[in-house]
């Protein structure tokens, strides 16, 4: 009579499956069979990117459906490539061999032959000694598994993850340092960069959000790097991953998979080759982005609040209560000479305060047509105004005396800091002459002022990083300054030239708000009313 045989094959990595282990395992299984005429191959179970360590036996479906199997007297004999295969548990694979037995199930490895033969006390001992091992050896791959991708991660190095869109995978021709094959990098991908580069450019210049570049990017049948419809939730981490400004981001879940919090992801050191969009685009967009999140009078960055009809909507406040203006329409119907109807909308800028005090508000609806007009007129005329020959000279003037009172406030804190780490030594010094009898102060008193100085040394530490943080800025200030210079230059040319989108986003970067009542106001930002004074 035939024996009825049921084989399980199992690789722990998605690594092991791309290296064909399944395919090995089934040959080995396969050429066993042929050895054994009374034997017949009935059932082929496979486990993918299973643990053999991590998975408890009754996480591990297939092994259910073989204790099943063996409760229903459905086959005689499970089959292996090795032991460590059913798995590395010390102590539930024992346990599993002996559960199989009794059921009249044996358990058999191509490599180490029968696995729960009759056995006597020593033998059992012997099995639960083997899967110690095998476990003991499963945690020692673990580690040296960890360490070598921290270590690839600190070296910036790609350790096989998704592919981020704007890139992709080709082979760099090294061999393996343990491995029959040769490593794997990323590198741009040339058409998909360019379609990175447009979202960043879409939020910068024209103050598009995600929902926005996904209708723009489908209407434009540009395919997502699966080759469907782009989704807003995906254009959304791309605007967000620092891989575009070269830096990996690594350690992003914990242990159960649970998404870490942003401020504790980890970054690989920068990769000049992966940087797609600049460190000052890339930082732009966060600010943007960041700005919608948070109330604007919070923020340097206004919100360009999308409307077709309105070129002010997001910057436009009411003149009497300084609540914001709110897009209002209304349809109006024209009949010509000749009896032909035609209708037109009337848009318009609503203060919702002012339609239930109408004591206070003289007026609550401003005409879009009339008031954008005017106030768009009367930007470019002061826009014409600033000086743009002596900013950089102007600012790197101001920079360097600033820079230079930090530096001297630097200097001064290092001095209190060397000074305080000597009396933080005398004071241990102190606790040694008492404990040998020489000093006649008490160790409370001394552990008492050793408290203090460590909180006084925390103290001044706190102060020279933010000393350091404002040196750093200043520094930058020049960046920032041709950044601005740029944007400036022929602004009134840049301005009429734009698209609708462009003007809004234009008039945010220069604008603090507009308000509407009895008069215009004009509010201009911060660094616009410097410049304006300096050109006066």
């Amino acid at each position: 009579m035939k024996k009825r045989v049921w084989a399980l094959y199992r690789v722990s990595t998605d690594r092991q499956v791309t290296e064909e282990d399944i395919p090995m395992q089934r040959k080995a299984v396969h050429q066993f069979m042929q050895s054994k005429s009374n034997w017949v191959l009935e059932k082929e179970l496979s486990e993918l990117g299973v643990s053999g360590y991590k998975k408890s036996v009754s996480e591990r479906d297939k092994i259910q459906l073989i204790k099943k199997g063996a409760e229903n007297k459905e086959y005689d004999i499970l089959l292996v490539w090795k032991d460590d295969r059913l798995g590395r548990n010390k102590f539930e694979i024992p346990f599993m061999l002996e559960y199989l037995k009794k059921n009249g199930i044996e358990v058999w490895s191509v490599v180490d032959g029968v696995l729960n033969k009759d056995e006597r006390h020593e033998d059992s001992l012997v099995s639960f000694l083997r899967f110690w091992v095998a476990e003991g050896e499963s945690k020692k791959t673990s580690t040296r598994v960890t360490e070598a991708i921290k270590q690839m991660n600190e070296e910036g190095k790609w350790t096989g993850a998704r592919v981020p869109y704007g890139y992709e995978v080709y082979d760099t021709n090294q061999k393996h340092p343990k491995h029959e094959k040769t490593m794997k990098n990323i590198r741009i991908n040339e058409e998909q960069s360019r379609i990175v580069k447009l979202m960043f450019l879409l939020v910068l210049e024209k103050g598009y959000g995600a929902d926005r570049i996904t209708n723009y990017l489908n209407e434009c049948g540009i395919p997502s790097q699966s080759g469907v419809k782009w989704r807003n939730n995906v254009v959304r981490r791309i605007l967000r991953n620092p891989i575009y400004k070269g830096e990996q981001r690594y350690g992003t879940t914990y242990s159960n998979n649970k998404l870490k919090p942003v401020e504790k992801i980890k970054l690989k050191p920068k990769r000049d080759d992966l940087v797609i969009i600049s460190d000052e685009i890339f930082d732009e967009v966060q600010n943007i982005i960041d700005s919608r999140k948070i109330q604007k009078d919070e923020s340097e960055y206004k919100v360009v609040a999308p409307s077709k009809y309105l070129l002010l909507n997001g910057l436009a406040k009411c003149g009497y209560c300084g609540s914001r203006l709110f897009v209002d329409s209304s349809t109006k119907t024209k009949i010509k000479k000749n009896g032909e109807k035609s209708s037109y909308t009337y848009w318009r800028y609503i203060c919702r305060e002012g339609t239930n005090h109408r004591e206070t508000h003289p007026k609550c609806y401003f005409g879009a047509k009339k008031y954008d007009y005017e106030t768009e007129e009367v930007i470019i005329e002061t826009m014409k105004l600033i000086e743009l020959n002596g900013l950089e000279e102007a600012v790197n003037e101001s920079k360097k005396l600033k820079i230079e009172n930090e530096l001297i406030v630097r200097k001064n804190i290092i001095k209190e800091i060397d000074e305080t780490k000597k009396q933080l030594e005398a004071l241990k010094k102190l606790i040694i002459k008492i404990a040998m009898g020489e000093s006649k102060l008490s160790e409370e008193y001394v552990e008492e002022q050793i408290n203090n100085k460590e909180e006084e040394l925390k103290e001044y530490q706190r102060r020279l990083d933010e000393c350091n943080e404002k040196i750093a800025d200043l520094e930058n200030e020049n960046k920032k300054t041709i950044k601005i210079k740029s944007e400036l230059c022929n602004w009134e040319e840049k301005y009429r030239n734009a698209d609708w989108d462009s003007k809004k986003t234009m008039l945010s970067k220069v604008l603090d708000s507009v308000e509407y009542g009895d008069v215009i106001k004009i509010n201009f930002n911060i660094i616009i009313n410097e410049l304006l004074k300096q050109s006066m």
